[in-house]
């Protein structure tokens, strides 16, 4: 059975949402290499709970998680449609861990400044899956796995946070500035992913770790990845950069 590609996309600044740069050009490239799916499931770095939980809307608004940007970027809109009954059908599959429908959640930046730029039409189901912070990163990893069916019935699962993401090292002025740290962190774990060596993804002990990822919620999406990612899948690295603190690497999977 073909498996429906999947990304991990990093997804760095709001303002993405509606810049034309070296990264928005080459998420449309991307997506313009595979199938329309009938559906999409974002797991954004931005959508923390404690549980797990699925939103629960057949109309979706945004939220503006952010402050200090140009008002453009506030006016800016996306207005998607949502599937309550595929959001159920999620609930029924899955039996790991109890899955909450979240009527009340927006899709945040890290949804929809990324899928705005990708499908403008905004025509495709979009639902997000919120991260459990009250979990360990192995935990994720395992209940990552119960979403792979989804590849299976094309659907596109689409993982967006950083690689690196330390915004208190981020130097505004100097975004092309090189940081070694962040480049050695960020070639090993593109590397690792390659190999498809998720242990080592899943144990974070490459001595950069804690400054690379000093919290767990930009990284996490990439472990959803890992664990939908088939043994027949090929890897494509893309966006492959660092500005300052922060990682646009980005991954696609495909069989």
């Amino acid at each position: 059975m073909s498996l429906f590609p999947a990304f991990f996309i990093g997804h760095g600044s709001p303002m993405n949402a509606i810049e034309e740069n070296e990264f928005t050009f080459e998420w449309k490239i991307q997506i313009s290499k595979i199938p329309k799916p009938k559906a999409i499931i974002c797991i954004s770095a931005h959508y923390l709970r404690k549980g797990t939980y699925l939103t629960y809307n057949d109309k979706n608004e945004l939220l503006y998680d952010f402050f200090g940007f140009p008002e453009e970027l506030y006016f800016s809109k996306y207005e998607s449609i949502g599937s309550k009954s595929f959001a159920e059908s999620i609930k029924d599959k899955i039996k790991f861990t109890d899955i909450f429908l979240d009527e009340n959640a927006k899709l945040d930046h890290g949804t929809w400044s990324i899928l705005k730029q990708i499908y403008p039409e905004a025509n495709i189901p979009i639902l997000q899956f919120g991260l459990n912070v009250l979990k360990p990163i192995e935990w994720h990893y395992e209940l990552a796995k119960h979403l792979k069916f989804l590849r299976e019935q094309e659907i596109l699962i689409l993982a967006s946070g950083n690689i690196v993401h330390n915004l208190s090292l981020l130097n505004f002025q100097f975004m092309n500035e090189v940081l070694d740290w962040a480049i050695s962190f960020d070639n090993y774990i593109l590397g690792e992913f390659q190999n498809k060596n998720f242990e080592k993804l899943i144990s974070l002990d490459h001595k950069n770790s804690r400054i690379a990822v000093p919290t767990l919620d930009h990284y996490l999406p990439l472990i959803y990845l890992c664990g939908i990612t088939d043994e027949k899948d090929k890897v494509e690295i893309f966006n492959k950069k660092t500005l300052s603190s922060i990682s646009m690497s980005s991954i696609k999977i495909y069989t």
